[in-house]
């Protein structure tokens, strides 16, 4: 994989993101009053459309390459039959041109450009990295390869998570057919698309603030101003999306009640608007209740019979085919067995969500989970996130709570709000303990909020001074907050691009562990150690709770779907935190590292192939040993219990796996592995690792992985427990040898 791929697949990315949005809006003789218009509803209707499409084949059983190619080359054909034979024009009437928006102040100008360049340097940093955050990789990313592996939709269950962002990501794995590869060049296009979805959120933006009336600059800083917000566009996760896309039918649809654009076939553009809020995540389907409280509160304007009859029809054919996706996923999560389903995909089980977020909720408020704290802290989080001093956090939170009770007086910003108001609430009872599930409506919050502005200076003269100079001394600052955290993203990206694109170039024509150790370098030596060891013990699966199980062919993420009766043995288990493989027993732990990327604690165990039992251990001091029969007491005396491994073991052998088991006071107790320098020089990887099984009893284990065709002059190993000197031990249950 070189460059050029990349650029290329991107190109492709770039084509699949307007044609057959172009094509839907030529269809529709779509019209409008601002060319803005026609921009957001060509790349929302391109992604919406072509989800639908591999949704839509995933059910009839034809998602091939053959069918793609075929679809894409028809969309294109039309698309040029119909550019040159034309359209009969609908245009607009005079007072949609005049309601179709002020032009853009100064200050907005500024800022599109601000973040028009920010977003240049980040897309550089996209293309030239691949998708590394947790959820991005683990999850929509996998989702986006299981799909491109797959010709239909049976037999894979997602929890209740809609698929618009992994079934469009599919199409460049499907065209590719690079799915099974390890961080191919599909990866790093499709992570420098989500820039381009970023982009396009700031042209819905404006279009936004142009339609309802405000100033589009606020907008801007309210979503960029969040951290959150900004690091959403290199996760790789679907949440920018969901913004993009709510943004985006908000604009159209007050666009089009107001007459700023006309079609002959509004339905369809409406309904693949609706779906595509749908399908990116379940919260998207907010859009629906925003749809109706804008026709329902349209300011006195009078909604014709025509534009009620459109948005009834659209939404519901945008359920329709939402409903055929969830009723398929329901009947797959209650009728397909376990044992049926792909343990190599990312399963979620429909009825395991509910625990998860409950799960979830209780770590993140553990102390107290009541409403008023669940407030409390999600808004000191939007404060942090936002940059803001603790000294200046009173004045921005009476100010925010002015302007949302001014825009709660006008029609315009409640039909905007009122949708908004039930959505936080809901945020807040189920997952406020994450941000990114309400930065989607952010921008809504900003264009109704600033709706207030005006209602509020409109009443006396002295009035309209004093919030003048307390709202603009109070968002000068926020606004100050945040082009200072902009400011420090776009320095450390462009120090980055500076320090570390050659070595990124140099890394992406590479293998595999070139481009891990470049992209992961804190996982490189845990990735050659399950890579090689799964190789020797002849693992059908390699089970991990961490992303970077994308890097094995034979990997499977355990929160996922994974049963105990597909494992065999020889398969490795790598937990993160408190993850254990069930049936623990059966599992020798053989090493643990820090997990420096995403903080915590990785560990590894090994279900045994064919482990080859002692039933002596030898105290190993010097040349001297002492055995000790296997269940009697031990006194640990600060000398290594376990046994020597000689070096004709060394020579015909590259894994050494042990295992031992003690019951009573084993805490001091930590395992080891001593090497004579001879063989120290052939060991490419050793870990050690100690797991509490009960109060009374752990598990101790390691591994040493020798450099392959060396042959040692001489030299041993001893593996083991140590103690400090003259503490109990306990009792030794079980101690095991594995050479491979």
């Amino acid at each position: 994989m070189a460059v050029a791929p990349i650029a290329v697949l991107f190109v492709v990315a770039l084509l699949l993101l307007t044609v057959p949005g172009v094509a839907v809006l030529r269809a529709a003789q779509f019209r409008s009053a601002a060319p803005l218009d026609r921009l957001i509803a060509a790349v929302g209707l391109s992604v919406a459309a072509c989800a639908a499409v591999v949704l839509l084949l995933l059910f009839a059983g034809l998602y091939v390459w053959l069918t793609i190619v075929g679809l894409l080359a028809g969309s294109a054909a039309y698309l040029v039959r119909s550019f040159r034979r034309g359209h009969s024009r609908l245009v607009p009437t005079a007072a949609a041109f005049k309601a179709s928006g002020r032009g853009l102040s100064r200050t907005t100008l500024l800022v599109v450009t601000v973040l028009g360049s920010y977003l240049t340097i980040l897309l550089v940093d996209a293309l030239t990295t691949p998708i590394a955050w947790w959820d991005g990789l683990a999850t929509w990313d996998k989702w986006a390869t299981n799909w491109a592996r797959r010709t239909n939709a049976g037999g894979i269950v997602l929890g209740g998570y809609p698929q618009l962002l992994p079934m469009f990501s599919s199409l460049i794995y499907k065209l590719t057919g690079n799915a099974d590869r390890v961080l191919p060049a599909d990866m790093f296009a499709l992570h420098g698309v989500h820039v381009v979805f970023a982009g396009w959120f700031v042209a819905a933006a404006v279009r936004l603030a142009a339609v309802v009336g405000v100033r589009a600059w606020p907008v801007l800083a309210a979503a960029f101003g969040l951290a959150t917000f900004r690091a959403e566009i290199g996760w790789g996760t679907a949440d920018l999306l969901v913004a993009a896309f709510l943004t985006t039918t908000a604009a159209m649809y007050i666009g089009y009640v107001r007459g700023v654009w006309t079609a002959a076939r509004p339905r369809l553009i409406l309904a693949l608007l609706i779906f595509g809020c749908g399908f990116t995540k379940i919260t998207g389907l907010i859009v629906i209740g925003i749809l109706v409280s804008v026709r329902a509160l349209s300011g006195g304007r009078r909604i014709g019979p025509t534009v009620a009859k459109e948005t009834t029809l659209a939404i519901l054919a945008s359920v329709i085919l939402l409903g055929a996706f969830y009723a398929q996923q329901l009947y797959t999560d209650l009728r397909v067995p376990v044992s049926v389903l792909n343990a190599q995909e990312t399963n979620l089980r429909l009825r395991e969500m509910p625990g998860v977020l409950r799960s979830a909720t209780a770590i993140a408020f553990r102390d107290d989970n009541g409403l008023v704290s669940r407030v409390s802290r999600a808004w000191r989080r939007t404060l942090i996130d936002y940059g803001i001093p603790g000294w200046f956090r009173p004045f921005f939170t009476g100010a925010v709570l002015l302007l949302v009770l001014g825009a709660m007086t006008t029609r315009d910003a409640v039909a905007l709000l009122l949708p908004v108001v039930f959505y936080v609430g809901g945020w807040l009872c189920l997952s406020s303990y994450d941000l990114r599930n309400v930065t989607p409506v952010v921008p809504l919050i900003a264009a109704g909020g600033a709706l207030g502005v005006p209602r509020l200076r409109s009443a006396v003269p002295i009035v309209d001074i004093l919030l003048r100079s307390a709202l603009g001394a109070v968002f000068g600052i926020w606004i100050l907050a945040a082009t200072l955290a902009l400011s420090r993203d776009t320095i450390d990206l462009v120090r980055g691009l500076r320090l570390h694109v050659p070595a990124r170039v140099a890394a992406l024509p590479a293998g595999p562990e070139r481009r891990v150790e470049t992209f992961f370098p804190p996982f490189a030596p845990q990735f050659r150690f399950l890579r090689d060891a799964s190789e020797l013990t002849g693992a059908a699966h390699v089970y991990l709770s961490l992303p970077f199980y994308r890097f094995f062919s034979n990997g499977i993420y355990v929160p996922g779907y994974w049963s105990a009766s597909i494992v065999r043995p020889g398969d490795l288990f790598g937990g993160h935190d408190e993850h254990a493989p069930p049936g623990q027993e059966r599992w020798w732990p053989i090493g643990e590292a820090p997990l420096h990327f995403w903080r915590g604690t990785l560990r590894i165990w090994v279900l045994p192939p064919d482990a080859r039992p002692f039933d002596t251990v030898t105290r190993a001091e010097g040349s001297e040993g002492v055995s000790i029969a296997v269940g009697g007491d031990l006194r640990c005396d600060g000398f290594l219990y376990g046994h020597a491994v000689a070096r004709g073991d060394l020579i015909r052998n590259r894994l050494l796996v042990w295992s031992a088991r003690l019951a009573g006071q084993t805490d001091a107790a930590t395992p080891e592995h001593r090497m004579s320098p001879d063989a120290a020089r052939l060991v490419s990887y050793s870990s050690t690792a100690a797991v509490r099984e009960a109060p009374d009893r752990r598990v101790f284990g390691g591994a040493l992985l020798f450099v392959p065709g060396a042959v040692p002059a001489s030299g041993s190993v001893f593996v083991g427990v140590r103690a400090p000197t003259a503490s109990p031990c306990g009792r030794l249950l079980q101690f095991s040898l594995m050479l491979r």
